[in-house]
């Protein structure tokens, strides 16, 4: 913040504690202007799952095991 011209007396409100407002409208402002600053999703990416991970339904492949065991197994 203090790149794009923040300073602590424009981030302070009338009482001398920092002003959340002020603070989230200049975010807001250097976020606008530079999209990518702006945070990543954090969560879940489902990496290793595969198609899975995406929603994408994929029937299940017969492995070799399976065809090597006898029925009822």
């Amino acid at each position: 913040m203090w790149q794009f011209g923040a300073t602590l007396d424009t981030l302070r409100g009338d009482d001398g504690g920092i002003d959340q407002e002020a603070v989230s409208s200049l975010v807001g402002e250097i976020v606008k202007d530079r999209p990518g600053l702006q945070a990543q999703p954090v969560g879940d990416l489902g990496i290793g799952r595969g198609a899975s991970a995406a929603g994408m339904t994929r029937a299940p492949e017969v492995g070799l095991s399976a065809l090597l065991k006898p029925e009822g197994r």
